[in-house]
């Protein structure tokens, strides 16, 4: 947590530690740093993007096609072949 001891006032992503002890919790509340979590970034397991890009069509997507014409969105959309059993490792 040496963000949170060199003054940062924000921490983002998820933690890339399995366990968050008491000791930590404590530092963290006391300093007054916040916490912007990003969804799609994981350490150690699948990233939600990664899960979106496999289990989505999404050139194909009605909703983005609205808004996106078809070979802009297939240019811009990416594939992470990730099988339905590997969501977390």
């Amino acid at each position: 947590m040496l963000t949170i001891l060199v003054g940062m006032t924000t921490v983002e992503h998820a933690l890339p530690i399995p366990v968050l002890y008491n000791d930590i919790k404590i530092l963290w509340a006391a300093s007054g740093t916040g916490s912007t979590p990003t969804h799609i970034v994981s350490y150690g397991g699948a990233w939600g993007e990664h899960i979106v890009w496999a289990e989505e069509n999404l050139p194909f997507d009605d909703k983005l096609r609205e808004y996106l014409p078809h070979n802009i969105l297939e240019g811009i959309s990416e594939s992470y072949a990730r099988p339905q059993n590997c969501k977390s490792l």
